[in-house]
């Protein structure tokens, strides 16, 4: 009886010992496996949306799988959400929610679980209370708007602002948690997918009909804009906005990085990126180039940063109307007497409505998304948004979260500049060229626009903190992105 009892623990422990040999190889391989499981997502994504529709049973399925990888492996499900967010997906759950967006929610749900775990010990920078804040004050102004407007449209805005204004917050918040460990796989697949979705659209703007008549034609926008490239998303200026981090982050690794394998690879990724900003013939990827050249000049010499952003202002201003006549070719024609294009006298009359709305109650907005319901009131019968997002927070949500808003943009581009290298050179041009592209449409009210920038973002957000450590000085990860910097600016250093 001993000795059967003896054979069956022995047994027991030989099982114990088999998984828990399975269980250590499985942890030495987690980011192996990681990456195939995500794979895998986006893979079955593709499949599912080629084959049915975004309402059905199966993506349903899909969803749920996302999700629960979401909450489970907060990182994993940020690459699944990066990966496909570039393409488009229709508002089916409501006039601006997407299904694919709501996986923010598991995956706001699974950080917040990891960051108790760990006992609060994450200590970032000021950014994330500033983006804490702008939230709120955001959400208070969909308060605002159940006690202003009707029940269709203060539903129609709770859920603009789940998908638009919570989203890219909680997708830059996971961003820097899910890389603080130095692992850049976030910021890998969200410059991958630009090239993808760049070359998509290229390949449909040579030859009309060869992306958007096939069995992929699901995966954009395909509305006819003329000269301009069109194509993921509903308008040339957002595909421009949603590759512009991007496009400094490649740009940087051409001209500035050290590797000269990291450098050759860029360069194919760049190609067709810069050719798909240039055919937008939008303003924001110039001045973001602009951005980027005061930059570089300014760490390696600070006079040297400030003669190119001093000489660029006067080259610009002098130029300016040459390249506003240029630009009326490819776009809507001068406006008779102007040498404005007719969009910009659109624009120019928004951000005056944006502006009445604001004095009109400057210390409450006039409730989320009110611009939408009020702007024909106020001086504006066309445009269904102020084409300004900063000005757009000061209309509808008062004058104390709108200085919240700037100031998180503030201290986010702070953060950044402590990222060293070529790396942090193009993180903080894509991310002040965002803002300039932002300064001119409305990116936050598409998460599909805003989803790469932000993920990228964050990734620098986590480099920024772990450059503030005390053992930065020695950080592989650090050293990997490093360029030289200039002996004159300590602050960089």
């Amino acid at each position: 009886m001993a000795s059967a009892t003896g054979t069956t623990q022995g047994g027991a422990a030989e099982v114990a010992s088999f998984y828990g040999v399975l269980w250590s190889e499985a942890q030495a391989r987690r980011r192996e496996i990681a990456i195939a499981v995500e794979a895998i997502m986006v893979i079955a994504w593709f499949l599912v949306r080629t084959v049915a529709d975004v309402d059905s049973r199966v993506y349903l399925l899909w969803l749920l799988a996302a999700g629960a990888l979401a909450l489970v492996a907060p990182k994993s499900g940020l690459v699944v959400l990066i990966a496909t967010s570039v393409f488009f997906e229709p508002d089916s759950l409501a006039r601006t929610l997407a299904p694919r967006e709501l996986l923010v929610l598991p995956l706001a749900v699974g950080v917040l679980v990891q960051i108790a775990t760990d006992r609060f010990r994450w200590r970032p920078g000021l950014w994330i209370w500033l983006g804490l804040l702008l939230l709120a004050g955001t959400a208070l102004g969909v308060v605002h708007t159940f006690l202003v407007f009707d029940q269709d449209f203060q539903w129609h805005a709770a859920q603009s602002w789940i998908g638009n204004m919570l989203a890219p917050i909680i997708i830059l918040i996971a961003a820097a948690w899910t890389a603080r460990d130095g692992d850049l796989r976030v910021l890998v697949v969200a410059v991958g997918v630009a090239v993808v979705a760049s070359v998509v659209c290229l390949i449909e703007y040579a030859v009309p009909g060869s992306i958007s008549n096939g069995p992929f034609a699901w995966v954009g926008f395909w509305k006819d804009f003329g000269a301009r490239l069109g194509g993921t998303v509903p308008s040339p200026n957002a595909l421009s906005t949603q590759l512009i981090v991007p496009t400094m982050v490649l740009l940087a690794a051409v001209l500035l990085a050290r590797d000269v394998r990291l450098r050759a690879i860029a360069l194919v990724g760049l190609i067709p990126v810069a050719v798909a900003q240039y055919l937008t013939f939008s303003r924001a990827p110039l001045l973001a180039v602009y951005a980027f050249v005061v930059i570089a000049a300014w760490r390696l010499r600070r006079s040297l940063g400030i003669a190119v952003l001093v000489g660029g202002l006067v080259v610009g201003t002098a130029l300016l109307p040459s390249y506003l006549q240029l630009r009326s070719q490819s776009a809507d024609g001068l406006v008779p007497g102007s040498i404005l294009v007719a969009t910009d006298e659109y624009r120019f009359r928004a951000w005056g409505a944006a502006g009445a709305m604001w004095l009109d109650a400057p210390l409450t907005g006039q409730g989320y998304l009110a611009y939408k319901e009020l702007a024909e009131s106020f001086g504006d019968p066309l445009l269904g948004s102020p084409h300004n997002e900063w000005l757009r927070i000061f209309a509808e949500e008062g004058v104390i979260v709108g200085l919240v808003g700037i100031a998180f943009l503030g201290a986010t581009a702070i953060e950044l500049a402590r990222v060293r290298g070529w790396l942090g050179t193009g993180m903080l041009a894509g991310f002040l060229g965002y803002v300039i592209a932002a300064s001119f449409n409305n990116p936050l009210l598409f998460v599909r626009v805003s989803a790469v920038a932000f993920g990228i973002v964050g990734v620098g957000l986590a480099l920024a903190e772990r450059a503030r450590a005390p053992t930065a000085a020695a950080d592989p990860v650090i050293d990997a992105v490093e360029t030289v910097e200039p002996a004159d600016d300590p602050a960089l250093d």
